[in-house]
């Protein structure tokens, strides 16, 4: 079975390394996703490839973002109720799917943007 990982975009230094230091404790690893390969797919940075210097593709997201590969329900579940205990925040978190997994990270942020906006209009 393939480790589990969790692909970090425009994540402080410092979360970054609560991030790492938590998913430690779960056998999985964090991925910082550097800007030049924010537009790959995710299953692409997912499986380790690194985007050629193209700076069309190196915009930056307005906030952090996770996405969380080869993470069972269960081990999910502890990760976020650790990261809460914690107050580790990062609000945009998705899970790498079928369906996503052949957006760049700028889809998957407007995508989840307008979850967000959907959840807090209800």
């Amino acid at each position: 079975m393939n480790r589990s990982k969790i692909l970090c975009y425009n994540i402080s230094t410092e979360t970054l390394a609560a991030l790492t230091r938590e998913a430690k404790k779960l056998n999985a690893e964090t991925v910082s996703v550097a800007p030049e390969s924010y537009g790959l797919p995710l299953l692409s940075v997912a499986s380790g490839v690194k985007a050629s210097a193209n700076p069309l593709a190196s915009s930056t997201l307005p906030e952090g973002m996770l996405v969380f590969v080869n993470f069972p329900d269960t081990m999910l579940d502890v990760f976020l109720g650790v990261l809460r205990e914690k107050g580790i925040r990062v609000s945009l978190k998705a899970i790498l799917t079928q369906h996503n997994a052949v957006w760049d990270a700028h889809t998957l942020y407007n995508e989840l943007c307008r979850e967000r906006a959907e959840l807090s209009n209800k």
